[in-house]
């Protein structure tokens, strides 16, 4: 049976609330320190510490990837049409083509055999 996630908490504060708590702030109203922002705002501490250290959730998630959006496509491809022509693939062997790929690229890639993600 597929599980559906559902999210568990609901938002109980608007953007405004943290926009103000977060004034119160840095204007020297209010301290984070004793929970006052958080308690008159209604948000949470940690989403208060996370908007003024500017991790809010906005930047990309993960590394940077190695191959561009058209270099990637192209060996998507290419290992699409390898298994149309019934040639079947191990994780292994879409590793060692994409090392290949990358290596033709001049693309800079370790050797020491890792990268199963």
């Amino acid at each position: 049976m597929v599980r559906n996630y559902v999210r568990k908490r609901v938002q109980t504060y608007l953007n405004v609330d943290i926009a103000e708590a977060i004034k119160s702030i840095k204007n020297d109203k209010m301290t984070i320190n004793d929970y006052e922002a958080s308690a008159r705002y209604n948000v949470p501490l940690s989403t208060i510490y996370n908007r003024l250290s500017r991790h809010n959730g906005s930047s990309a998630r993960g590394d940077t990837t190695i191959l561009g959006e058209e270099e990637g496509s192209h060996l998507i491809y290419v290992l699409k049409t390898m298994q149309d022509y019934n040639h079947p693939l191990s994780n292994s062997n879409v590793r060692t083509i994409a090392r290949w790929y990358m290596t033709e690229l001049k693309k800079d890639i370790s050797d020491n055999g890792s990268g199963t993600d």
